[in-house]
């Protein structure tokens, strides 16, 4: 198997690092080529090694899986902190309105209710958007960011709420034209 030397940095390294420590000898079994250290501008420091050809093909297998493991993880995080956002936009909500019936409470007592009193929201929205890990139909993983729909709950409620009236609205309007027949 051919030998091949292994860069381990980019950067230029002076003679004095490239030089055995004082009191140091060459590895046994190893004879130590004299190096021409007249540029060490060009010089890097590296170290030979004999690539296994099986031990590359499974720390690339074992690199692939803890990559799609870490894209998982990085999923499953986002899923539970856009529960944790939902949530605190619910507690958000609830102390709002302690916060207004209280205030209301205390305008009453004290005779100083008017309309112009308003209670400012305890927590303000913005767009939010998370982490998503997406496998591509290549293979490659891609990180990317999707939208947290934090209203998407009312916006749901108000339907819901329009499609019942509407229904009761045709209920109605059917029992009233029966009766009147």
């Amino acid at each position: 198997m051919k030998e091949d030397h292994v860069q381990l940095n980019q950067h230029p390294v002076s003679p004095e690092k490239l030089r055995l420590p004082t009191g140091l000898s060459e590895l046994p079994g190893e004879k130590r080529q004299p190096q021409k250290l007249s540029n060490w501008s060009n010089s890097r420091l590296s170290f030979r090694v004999r690539p296994s050809l099986a031990f590359l093909r499974q720390r690339t297998i074992d690199g692939l899986r803890r990559l799609h493991s870490q894209g998982s993880r990085i999923n499953q995080l986002s899923a539970e902190l856009e529960a944790a956002l939902l949530e605190l936009k619910a507690i958000a909500s609830e102390v709002n309105q302690d916060h207004r019936a209280l205030q209301g409470i205390q305008q009453r007592a004290t005779g100083t209710e008017t309309l112009a009193s308003f209670t400012p929201e305890v927590c303000e929205y913005q767009a939010v958007n998370l982490p998503n890990v997406q496998q591509q139909q290549s293979g490659s993983l891609l990180l990317t960011s999707r939208p947290v729909d934090l209203f998407k709950a009312e916006r749901e409620a108000a339907l819901l709420a329009e499609v019942l009236r509407s229904q009761r609205k045709r209920k109605i309007n059917r029992s009233r034209k029966l009766f009147f027949k």
